[in-house]
Protein backbone atom coordinates (compact mmCIF):
# COMPACT_ATOMS: atom_id res chain seq x y z
CA UNK A 1 0.00 0.00 0.00
CA UNK A 2 1.39 3.34 -0.95
CA UNK A 3 1.23 6.58 0.99
CA UNK A 4 -0.28 8.42 -1.96
CA UNK A 5 -3.49 6.49 -1.59
CA UNK A 6 -3.94 7.40 2.08
CA UNK A 7 -3.70 11.17 1.57
CA UNK A 8 -5.27 11.37 -1.82
CA UNK A 9 -8.64 12.81 -0.84
CA UNK A 10 -9.62 16.05 -2.61
CA UNK A 11 -8.95 19.36 -0.84
CA UNK A 12 -11.84 21.53 0.36
CA UNK A 13 -11.98 24.66 -1.75
CA UNK A 14 -14.01 27.64 -0.61
CA UNK A 15 -15.51 29.94 -3.21
CA UNK A 16 -13.89 33.32 -3.62
CA UNK A 17 -15.54 36.22 -1.82
CA UNK A 18 -17.57 37.95 -4.50
CA UNK A 19 -18.63 40.74 -2.15
CA UNK A 20 -15.14 41.91 -1.38
CA UNK A 21 -14.92 45.63 -2.17
CA UNK A 22 -12.46 46.40 -4.85
CA UNK A 23 -12.18 50.17 -4.78
CA UNK A 24 -11.54 52.55 -1.90
CA UNK A 25 -15.12 53.94 -2.12
CA UNK A 26 -16.56 50.48 -1.80
CA UNK A 27 -14.34 49.78 1.23
CA UNK A 28 -15.56 52.99 2.91
CA UNK A 29 -19.20 52.15 2.12
CA UNK A 30 -18.76 48.65 3.54
CA UNK A 31 -17.14 50.07 6.70
CA UNK A 32 -19.99 52.58 7.17
CA UNK A 33 -22.53 49.80 6.66
CA UNK A 34 -20.88 47.62 9.31
CA UNK A 35 -20.68 50.55 11.75
CA UNK A 36 -24.41 51.27 11.24
CA UNK A 37 -25.32 47.62 11.73
CA UNK A 38 -23.30 47.44 14.97
CA UNK A 39 -24.79 50.75 16.14
CA UNK A 40 -28.38 49.52 15.61
CA UNK A 41 -27.63 46.22 17.34
CA UNK A 42 -26.28 48.11 20.36
CA UNK A 43 -29.36 50.38 20.36
CA UNK A 44 -31.67 47.37 20.31
CA UNK A 45 -29.80 45.79 23.23
CA UNK A 46 -29.96 49.04 25.22
CA UNK A 47 -33.68 49.53 24.50
CA UNK A 48 -34.46 45.96 25.53
CA UNK A 49 -32.61 46.48 28.80
CA UNK A 50 -34.16 49.91 29.41
CA UNK A 51 -37.76 49.06 28.52
CA UNK A 52 -38.75 47.51 31.89
CA UNK A 53 -37.17 50.45 33.72
CA UNK A 54 -38.99 52.88 31.42
CA UNK A 55 -42.34 51.14 31.96
CA UNK A 56 -41.88 51.11 35.76
CA UNK A 57 -40.96 54.82 35.76
CA UNK A 58 -44.04 55.65 33.69
CA UNK A 59 -46.28 53.62 36.01
CA UNK A 60 -44.82 55.36 39.05
CA UNK A 61 -45.34 58.85 37.60
CA UNK A 62 -48.89 58.05 36.45
CA UNK A 63 -49.77 56.54 39.82
CA UNK A 64 -48.38 59.56 41.62
CA UNK A 65 -50.43 61.94 39.47
CA UNK A 66 -53.58 59.86 39.94
CA UNK A 67 -53.21 59.70 43.73
CA UNK A 68 -52.65 63.46 43.87
CA UNK A 69 -55.78 64.13 41.81
CA UNK A 70 -57.78 61.63 43.88
CA UNK A 71 -56.76 63.20 47.20
CA UNK A 72 -57.51 66.73 45.97
CA UNK A 73 -60.97 65.83 44.69
CA UNK A 74 -61.94 63.82 47.79
CA UNK A 75 -60.87 66.70 50.04
CA UNK A 76 -62.86 69.21 47.94
CA UNK A 77 -65.99 67.03 47.97
CA UNK A 78 -65.85 66.17 51.68
CA UNK A 79 -65.93 69.85 52.69
CA UNK A 80 -69.67 69.97 52.01
CA UNK A 81 -70.50 66.74 53.93
CA UNK A 82 -70.61 65.88 57.61
CA UNK A 83 -70.47 62.39 59.09
CA UNK A 84 -74.13 62.70 60.08
CA UNK A 85 -75.03 63.35 56.43
CA UNK A 86 -73.62 59.96 55.41
CA UNK A 87 -74.68 57.62 58.26
CA UNK A 88 -77.46 57.16 60.83
CA UNK A 89 -76.35 56.21 64.28
CA UNK A 90 -79.09 54.31 66.12
CA UNK A 91 -78.72 54.22 69.90
CA UNK A 92 -80.45 52.20 72.57
CA UNK A 93 -82.52 53.80 75.35
CA UNK A 94 -79.51 53.89 77.66
CA UNK A 95 -77.37 55.80 75.07
CA UNK A 96 -75.25 52.97 73.70
CA UNK A 97 -74.80 52.63 69.96
CA UNK A 98 -77.00 49.85 68.67
CA UNK A 99 -76.01 49.97 65.03
CA UNK A 100 -74.79 52.32 62.31
CA UNK A 101 -76.71 52.54 59.05
CA UNK A 102 -75.20 54.04 55.89
CA UNK A 103 -77.33 56.53 53.98
CA UNK A 104 -77.20 55.25 50.43
CA UNK A 105 -78.44 58.29 48.50
CA UNK A 106 -75.91 60.83 49.90
CA UNK A 107 -73.11 58.26 49.57
CA UNK A 108 -73.99 57.67 45.91
CA UNK A 109 -74.10 61.42 45.28
CA UNK A 110 -70.71 61.82 46.93
CA UNK A 111 -69.16 58.98 44.91
CA UNK A 112 -70.65 60.31 41.67
CA UNK A 113 -69.37 63.82 42.36
CA UNK A 114 -65.86 62.62 43.19
CA UNK A 115 -65.71 60.22 40.23
CA UNK A 116 -66.89 62.83 37.73
CA UNK A 117 -64.44 65.44 39.03
CA UNK A 118 -61.51 62.99 38.89
CA UNK A 119 -62.41 61.88 35.34
CA UNK A 120 -62.66 65.54 34.23
CA UNK A 121 -59.25 66.34 35.71
CA UNK A 122 -57.66 63.30 34.05
CA UNK A 123 -59.21 64.22 30.69
CA UNK A 124 -58.00 67.83 30.97
CA UNK A 125 -54.58 66.97 32.38
CA UNK A 126 -51.53 67.94 30.38
CA UNK A 127 -48.92 65.38 29.41
CA UNK A 128 -46.83 63.91 32.21
CA UNK A 129 -43.08 64.10 31.65
CA UNK A 130 -40.89 61.19 32.74
CA UNK A 131 -37.15 61.80 32.90
CA UNK A 132 -34.80 58.89 32.28
CA UNK A 133 -31.04 59.11 32.49
CA UNK A 134 -28.25 56.74 31.60
CA UNK A 135 -27.55 56.02 35.26
CA UNK A 136 -31.03 54.66 35.90
CA UNK A 137 -31.06 52.69 32.65
CA UNK A 138 -27.65 51.12 33.18
CA UNK A 139 -28.12 50.52 36.90
CA UNK A 140 -25.01 52.56 37.80
CA UNK A 141 -26.27 54.91 40.48
CA UNK A 142 -23.22 57.18 40.37
CA UNK A 143 -24.11 58.17 36.79
CA UNK A 144 -27.67 59.17 37.71
CA UNK A 145 -26.94 62.86 38.24
CA UNK A 146 -24.19 63.49 35.71
CA UNK A 147 -25.37 61.54 32.70
CA UNK A 148 -27.56 62.97 29.96
CA UNK A 149 -31.28 62.58 30.53
CA UNK A 150 -34.15 61.88 28.17
CA UNK A 151 -37.56 63.45 28.77
CA UNK A 152 -40.47 61.28 27.67
CA UNK A 153 -44.01 62.69 27.64
CA UNK A 154 -46.94 60.46 28.53
CA UNK A 155 -50.45 61.16 27.39
CA UNK A 156 -53.15 60.82 30.02
CA UNK A 157 -55.97 58.40 29.46
CA UNK A 158 -57.92 56.07 31.64
CA UNK A 159 -61.12 55.25 33.36
CA UNK A 160 -62.24 55.28 36.94
CA UNK A 161 -63.86 52.47 38.87
CA UNK A 162 -65.40 53.31 42.22
CA UNK A 163 -66.21 51.00 45.04
CA UNK A 164 -67.55 51.73 48.49
CA UNK A 165 -66.45 49.58 51.37
CA UNK A 166 -67.69 50.01 54.87
CA UNK A 167 -66.43 48.21 57.92
CA UNK A 168 -68.00 48.74 61.28
CA UNK A 169 -66.49 47.04 64.26
CA UNK A 170 -68.03 46.84 67.66
CA UNK A 171 -66.11 48.11 70.62
CA UNK A 172 -67.05 46.43 73.88
CA UNK A 173 -66.11 47.66 77.33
Amino acid sequence: MSLNKIYSRPRIRFPKNRFKPKSKKQKIKALILWILIIFFIILIIIFRAAYPIFIKSCETEASSAAVSILNDEVNKAMVSYNYDDLVNIVKTSDGKVSYIEAKVRPLNQLVTEITNNIQDRINNMENITVTLNFGSISGISSLALISPSIDVKMESSGRIETEIESNFESVRD
